[in-house]
């Protein structure tokens, strides 16, 4: 029984090593196993990675290439457009003389035959020469007002907000391009709000077209080689102010001590009626607000400004270079002259 018992205990122990060393084998290849998965996630998510970065890497070089392309397409067309830029220029002076030479000629010979002469002549008898010119006249002007037209269309004036004000301003640009003066504006403000607190949109759009009219007028009539008329619509301070700048003529004298108490114009000639300030002075009373007019020297890029400022103090002030001129010509009671050096 003993011997059994011992050879019993023997084969027990030896299963038991068995079980333990079959056990340790399972871990093992379990580990491996486990280990050789891991190394294809990690494989597959690294290859997966690199696919992702060499098609991004892809992409991203055909971009730069493609914005190479388009910037050389964009210099080709910015040198295009500068020499078609200076073409048309040269060709508006050159159509410009032509037109006065046609003009005059036609208007010599009204003057030597009389209108009333051509009148009573029979078509089929009018100078065949007075026709032609008279048809190149009409050529020339349709053109002129198609080029302006155009020009205007394809500035683009940044928005306000609100259409009454901005079908003002396009017109006021159109105009401006008319005279072949470049016109900007820069609002910084909310206009609405000024509407809100002071102006209504009529006595607004009364206002800018009143002033950057004189303002075309006046750079219209200068010996500026770029004429410049700027609006500048903006709130510092929690006060509003309008500006309307220009590179044209400074005020005479006398219109400086006349603004405002009757109607006044040096540019009948071109439009100008006078009532500008005359209404402007009745606004500017009705809202307490100042009238400031800046005059710089000719070495500036503008020659003058005209603001308005919303600050309840309902002055008129003259900041000039010339302001010791201005205290001596100046009668009036009611405004500051105070002299700068700009």
């Amino acid at each position: 029984m003993q011997i059994l018992s011992s050879i019993n205990l023997i084969n027990n122990n030896q299963l038991i090593e068995n079980i333990s060393e079959i056990a340790s084998i399972i871990l093992i290849l379990s580990g491996i196993l486990l280990v050789v998965i891991g190394i294809i996630f990690l494989y597959k998510r690294v290859t997966v990675k690199n696919e992702i970065d060499k098609e991004r890497k892809n992409k991203l070089n055909q971009y730069e290439i493609k914005i190479v392309e388009n910037q050389i397409e964009i210099d080709k067309l910015k040198a295009t457009n500068d020499e078609l830029s200076k073409v048309v220029h040269r060709d508006n002076h050159i159509m410009g003389a032509l037109r006065q030479s046609i003009a005059k000629e036609l208007q010599e010979q009204v003057n030597a035959n009389s209108k009333s002469n051509f009148e009573k002549i029979p078509f089929e008898k009018i100078p065949l020469e007075k026709i032609l010119l008279e048809k190149i006249l009409k050529l020339l002007d349709n053109r002129s007002e198609k080029i302006v037209s155009e020009q205007a269309r394809l500035k683009k004036l940044p928005p306000t907000g609100l259409p009454l004000i901005d079908g003002a301003l396009s017109d006021m640009l159109i105009k401006a391009n008319a005279h072949n003066i470049q016109f900007d504006i820069s609002i910084t403000t909310n206009i609405k709000s000024l509407i809100n607190n002071y102006l209504t949109q009529t006595e607004l759009q009364t206002l800018l077209c009143d002033h950057i009219k004189d303002a075309i007028i006046a750079t219209e009539h200068s010996k500026a080689e770029n004429k410049r008329v700027f609006l500048i619509i903006r709130k510092e301070n929690n006060i509003f102010e309008i500006s309307v700048k220009d590179n044209g003529a400074e005020f005479e004298f006398d219109v400086l001590d006349t603004i405002g108490k009757s109607r006044i114009t040096t540019h009948k000639n071109s439009g100008g009626t006078g009532t500008g300030f005359y209404t402007t002075f009745e606004t500017l009373k009705k809202y307490k607000a100042s009238l400031n007019i800046c005059e710089y020297k000719r070495n500036n890029v503008f020659t003058k400004s005209v603001s308005f400022i919303f600050d309840d103090m309902q002055e008129y002030r003259i900041l000039s270079y010339r302001g010791t001129d201005l205290q001596i010509n100046l009668k009036r009671e009611d405004v500051i002259i105070k002299t700068m050096n700009w």
